[in-house]
């Protein structure tokens, strides 16, 4: 299902921004326990990159720097990445390698976001829930990746939050992918709404492409900042931060204000 014709090109950006309800950055002496974890997922506008847990159950990753995770920094075994998955323009990707590393992932704390990447596959087959980080992008957003082929999300049951976009799937101009299983359509189409660009609804089966469960809590409201282009309906990721600095942050135009 893609897009209207009539509508405007929008222009994404990975940032933090000033809507989180809840923001906790920056305190390397702060650690939750698994359960106070559980009780802020169950509200909106949750941020907490790389946060540290208190005597943990399962194998958390998390990275000094702040950066995003990518096919590099994800150690094998992990369990739940507390930060976003991003492949931005990642070419010469270990196809094997870079599987090792996402079968055990059961969670993630933010989107999944792969643009202009070589990658071949995305087989998540243990991961049950996304808490999405990004407000301003949908859960799991994909364009412009000419070699992408499979998306595996066969277990995926839970997305507490979703932001602006009512998408638990965004992808356009991933020629090579022309059908998802029947599993992760099912999974999605429970969830969210799924937008691929250019391909018809065969793409899950004639499944609905529509959530019936939690569309009442989704805004349908998209960004209307357009990206000075003219003439396809893509979403267009112009810049995905890797803040490594939050300095840096704080003071950027997108950052925290006050």
């Amino acid at each position: 299902m893609g897009l209207e014709s009539s509508m405007p090109p929008f222009e994404v950006i990975v940032s933090k921004k000033t809507e989180y309800g809840i923001y906790l950055v920056d305190n390397p002496s702060l650690c939750l326990t698994e359960m106070e974890l559980e009780k802020f997922l169950l509200t909106e506008k949750f941020y907490a990159p790389h946060i540290r847990i208190c005597d943990p159950t399962k194998n958390y990753c998390r990275l000094d720097s702040f950066d995003f995770f990518d096919e590099t920094n994800i150690p094998f075994g992990c369990q739940v990445l507390t930060d976003s998955l991003v492949l931005n323009g990642t070419k010469d990707i270990n196809e094997t390698d870079f599987e090792s590393r996402l079968k055990d992932i059961e969670e993630i704390f933010g989107s999944v976001i792969v643009f202009e990447s070589d990658v071949v596959s995305l087989k998540f087959p243990s991961l049950w829930r996304i808490y999405n980080y990004q407000p301003d992008l949908p859960v799991i957003f994909l364009q412009d990746n000419p070699n992408l082929q499979s998306i595996e999300l066969s277990n995926l049951s839970s997305v507490p939050y979703f932001g602006k976009y009512p998408d638990v799937l965004y992808a356009f101009s991933n020629p090579l992918l022309t059908q998802l299983s029947l599993d992760t359509c099912e999974n999605l189409s429970k969830l969210g709404q799924i937008t691929i660009g250019e391909v018809s609804d065969s793409i899950c089966d004639n499944k609905t492409m529509t959530a019936d469960t939690q569309n009442q809590n989704h805004t349908m409201e998209f960004l209307s900042e357009g990206n000075g282009k003219t003439g396809n309906n893509s979403t267009t990721l112009s810049s995905v931060e890797k803040v490594s600095n939050r300095n840096v942050f704080l003071n950027s135009k997108d950052g925290i204000e006050g």
